[in-house]
């Protein structure tokens, strides 16, 4: 029944949300949490199913260093996790990226803002369809303008016979 849902007159449509605040420019507001939802619909885009999501976030370091605040304070305004994560490719003393990712990419990274994917999930029987791809592609499509470097989180497999 799903190949032919996926073959026959389903659409996959890509819907983003996120919450913006009106108040001050605080620390907090340079780290936007986004979620991409995965939609499966029908010819007239009504929704059958939500088959997947991917959590991201998109850190806006060229606007924070406008500020008052250290490149430390807005990744651990976020969480702790974040700033440890972050500076495994940012050097929080030079406010830049680390000189082994500079020599990667040969310095032609356009902004210091980057984006964290940190989950992707697809319902296992929609598995297979390259839908995570697709969505990985329309993300990068969508936030490239906005984000020097795309860096995907790594989670420790668990072990066989947890």
């Amino acid at each position: 029944m799903t190949k032919s849902i996926l073959d026959n007159n389903a659409n996959i449509l890509f819907n983003y949300s996120f919450s913006s605040g009106l108040g001050c420019y605080e620390h907090g507001r340079f780290v936007t949490d986004i979620v991409l939802e995965i939609v499966l619909t029908n010819d007239l885009d009504d929704k059958i199913e939500t088959i997947g999501k991917i959590d991201f976030l998109i850190v806006h370091i060229d606007e924070a260093s406008q500020g008052p605040y250290s490149l430390y304070e807005v990744l651990d305004a976020h969480s702790e996790y974040l700033a440890r994560y972050a500076f495994e490719f940012f050097d929080w003393k030079s406010g830049d990226y680390t000189k082994k990712v500079e020599n990667y990419y040969h310095g032609d990274l356009m902004s210091r803002n980057f984006c964290l994917i940190e989950k992707i999930t697809i319902l296992p029987k929609y598995r297979g369809y390259s839908i995570g791809a697709k969505a990985i592609r329309d993300l990068v499509f969508h936030y490239s303008a906005a984000c020097g470097l795309f860096v995907i989180r790594m989670h420790t497999p668990r072990a066989i016979y947890d």
